[in-house]
């Protein structure tokens, strides 16, 4: 993981130097590239799912690519036909990966999240599961960004006892200003 998140890092900095479209294009490019590294310094067996994301506040869009990695929950007031999805990074260095651009409206909100928020069991051995996660965040829909992860948080630790925590919970929750 230290080694994706350098490799993101200097690739981004190469990202940031572009401007407009090109940028925009620049998103699955920069997964292209930063895949063929990790294939090139990691052994065969380790990869990670990997889902990059650039807004465009003027424009109101998110050009993303996924690769391999839990879609994020989109609740929004526009047209979404749903998430791409491509092959993790680090296993094939030559992948392709596709990007797409969403165009957000006011008060859309995005749930992005790991797999430890919704593969965590219960004592009967049950996940969380993503349409709990949706449901939970379809009934608070209204509430803040930090009222919905704290929500979130508090659902999850409660479904799951500490001996079942052993994958990382990470959630990104934005919501466009209205």
């Amino acid at each position: 993981m230290t080694n994706l998140q350098a490799t993101l890092r200097s690739n981004v900095i190469n990202l940031r130097g572009k401007n407009g479209s090109d940028a925009d294009r620049s998103v699955a490019e920069l997964v292209e590239k930063l895949n063929s590294q990790i294939c090139s310094y990691t052994a065969a067996n380790k990869f990670a799912s990997f889902f990059y994301a650039l807004y465009n506040e003027s424009r109101q869009t998110i050009t993303y690519c996924n690769a391999g990695h839990n879609p994020p929950l989109y609740f929004g007031t526009g047209t979404f036909a749903g998430w791409l999805q491509g092959t993790v990074v680090g296993i094939f260095a030559d992948s392709k990966y596709d990007q797409e651009t969403i165009y957000l409206n006011k008060g859309d909100l995005l749930v992005a999240y790991t797999d430890g928020i919704v593969e965590c069991v219960n004592e009967y051995g049950e996940e969380f599961g993503e349409s709990r996660l949706i449901q939970l965040v379809k009934e608070n829909r209204d509430a803040s960004a930090e009222e919905i992860k704290q929500l979130i948080v508090d659902r999850v630790l409660s479904w799951t006892f500490a001996e079942e925590r052993d994958d990382d919970m990470t959630l990104i929750i934005a919501r466009v200003k209205d």
